[in-house]
């Protein structure tokens, strides 16, 4: 069994570990579906991280037997990779999973791309989240396209105990969701949603049902495509794939699911690991049905490619559930999760699509695909409508405080809005503004930079950092306004 991230990427990349995993020790819970509860990963990384080396193998390869695409037919694709402030090389030097926008500040990913993956981050099971970024609106990751995110903070999915779900033996509960420290912008990215309930129709098993995405290569054995590949696969039964000639027992129904070709010759593979596998509903709209998890080689006879099973419960209610406590956020189509038993929120409007790959069929009159790439969509992202009448509003304040790995002020604004705070010296961050509510916002500091704050107290005694704040409501008007956070010894 092998899952399908690189496994000999950074120094000290890891196979399957033997023991269980564990997130950071007192991380605070939220149950969010029956029984499910999500974890945050926020401790940034202490000391120094041995260099980054050479991540790709002859005998690993991404997508097998696809074709080239670009970013505009699956503007959700993301790539995760390792973040520039700690390692060099560009994106595609640094890349080794994929993910699914399914917000503006949300990804959707595979537990293994964030587990036991670095070297240096003594403690840690699943690696901070200082180490990862994601690389959006981008179709050759070499390139300058698009934008790449530092990963603000990660979720995992826990029992009552707060125990993982993921099991890096077996790949059972192989899913997490991070939140990007800034939105990824509509001009160049659209989220996708994970089907819903009424929609499960779309990705029963059949014949060419089923599209995955990713950064590889047409066959096994070579080296690494820098340009984004697609690949159009069957959605497999799940007694196909559970039987005897096939995964047998490592093969989970509750929480995979399987797509490929049972003779072989298509299939994803190490790289695209925690990336997209979507089905088609109509009119040249997608919904997310897997990530990328596991397998038996790549495009073997029998053994197509494992996904985590995001779009029927356990798992779906779960990132519902996760996503909406985090951003707000309804990411579930029609119908509300498969199999659930509780009521659904509201659903909205399902985003635009990529047309159909090939594009040998002329758009119907209605047709919902995105807007050329020099236009702006309608927001997708669920926030909040503006009070009528009230104006957007934003003000910033900070006490004086000592230096920490994160600095905290306070944000205010008359409109429920989202908030984006970035600056020189601090992560940039997001978070959810309710109207009329004062909000503590926490920004993490950048490495480098507190070090040199450090310095700077111990020279002159004092020191501050300046922090710019953006504030966005769901019709798109904006109020901003700047903070000097004063530190002391």
């Amino acid at each position: 069994m092998s899952s399908r991230g690189w496994i000999a990427t950074f120094v000290g990349v890891v196979g399957l570990a033997c023991s269980p995993p564990a997130v950071n020790a007192g991380a605070e819970t939220t149950e969010v579906a029956p029984g499910v509860h999500i974890a945050p990963v926020s401790d940034p990384v202490e000391g120094e991280l041995a260099p980054l080396e050479e991540k790709r193998t002859t005998d690993q390869t991404r997508i097998v037997g696809g074709n080239t695409t670009t970013i505009a037919e699956w503007p959700w694709q993301t790539a995760i990779t390792a973040d520039a402030e700690f390692f060099s090389g560009d994106g595609f030097d640094r890349q080794f999973c994929g993910g699914s926008l399914v917000a503006p500040t949300i990804v959707v990913s595979a537990a293994h791309c964030f587990f036991d993956v670095f070297q240096g981050v003594p403690g840690h099971d699943f690696d901070p989240p200082d180490l990862f970024a994601a690389i959006t609106g981008r179709t050759q990751l070499s390139s300058s396209t698009g934008q790449e995110i530092e990963v603000g903070t990660y979720y995992v999915f826990v029992d009552g105990s707060g125990k993982p779900l993921y099991n890096p033996n077996t790949n059972a509960w192989d899913v997490v969701f991070a939140q990007l420290a800034s939105p990824s912008p509509s001009s160049n990215s659209t989220p996708i949603q994970i089907a819903g309930a009424s929609e499960a129709g779309f990705w029963a098993p059949g014949n060419e049902n089923a599209w995955a995405t990713g950064w590889g290569t047409t066959s096994s054995g070579g080296s690494g495509s820098d340009t984004l590949r697609e690949v159009n696969i069957d959605r497999i039964l799940d007694s196909t794939c559970g039987s005897a000639s096939s995964y047998g027992n490592d093969f989970d129904p509750e929480t995979m699911i399987c797509a490929g070709e049972m003779a072989g010759g298509q299939d994803t593979c190490q790289g695209d690991s925690g990336g997209p596998l979507v089905t088609p509903i109509g009119g040249g709209v997608f919904r997310l049905i897997g990530d990328t998890s596991w397998g038996f080689g790549c495009a073997l006879p029998n053994f197509p490619g494992v996904y985590g099973r995001v779009a029927e419960d356990p798992m779906c209610s779960a990132l519902q559930g996760g996503v909406q406590d985090v951003a707000s956020v309804n990411v579930v189509g029609s119908g509300g999760c498969l199999g659930s038993s509780s009521e659904p929120p509201p659903s909205e409007p399902p985003p635009p699509g990529p047309p159909p790959p090939g594009g040998d069929l002329p758009p119907p009159e209605d047709d919902p695909r995105p807007p050329p790439e020099d236009a702006t969509p309608a927001p997708q992202d669920g926030t909040p409508a503006p009070q009528d009448g009230t104006p957007l509003t934003l003000d910033l304040e900070a006490k004086k405080q000592k230096l920490r790995k994160k600095l905290k002020f306070f944000a205010t604004t008359r409109v429920a809005s989202t908030l984006v705070a970035t600056g020189k010296k601090i992560k940039g961050t997001t978070e959810q503004l309710a109207a009329n509510q004062e909000t503590k916002v926490k920004a993490k500091l950048k490495r480098k930079a507190r070090n040199r704050l450090e310095e700077k107290l111990e020279d002159k005694g004092k020191a501050k950092v300046k922090i710019q704040g953006t504030a966005t409501n769901q019709s798109g008007a904006e109020a901003t306004d700047t903070v000097k956070v004063k530190l002391k010894d």
